[in-house]
């Protein structure tokens, strides 16, 4: 008995999906638009989330490897495509470096003359750091861009 599958057509899908996505983008840019501060916390909110999706995939992908065990051989495929997403995390971390003055109360000057238990951290507590140690670290390069 030969049965043939047929796949679905998903081009009605595909268009419902492109509309809701294209609407959802431009409620986006409008909560850009009229409330930055609650729009750069709720962006954090997400980056994060999703930032903790790709690094946790690859934090089981390296230990599926790592044990070599037969357990992982049916979440290694997912895994391995979360992890394709590392490069656009890179990319969607501009933002939230470009709205810092929303969201971090220490790159306000009368902040730091407030504060000086901040006043101390400022080495560390800049743009400048915030922005460039970390890629510079994990490529062993350094970043001389001033934010």
């Amino acid at each position: 008995m030969s049965s043939s599958f047929k796949t679905p057509d998903v081009t009605q899908f595909r268009k419902t999906t492109l509309i809701v996505g294209i609407i959802g983008f431009v409620v986006f840019l409008l909560g850009a638009f009229f409330d930055r501060a609650q729009f750069f916390h709720s962006y954090i909110l997400g980056f994060t989330f999703w930032t903790g999706i790709t690094l946790g995939s690859l934090a089981l992908l390296m230990l599926q490897h790592l044990t070599g065990g037969g357990w992982g051989f049916v979440i290694r495929r997912p895994l391995e495509a979360a992890t394709r997403t590392l490069p656009l995390i890179v990319l969607f971390f501009i933002p939230i470096v470009l709205g810092a003055h929303w969201l971090y109360p220490w790159t306000h000057p009368e902040e730091l003359a407030e504060n000086p238990v901040v006043q101390g951290k400022t080495p560390y507590l800049n743009l400048t750091f915030s922005a460039c140690a970390p890629p510079s670290i994990s490529q062993s390069g350094s970043c001389s861009h001033s934010f």
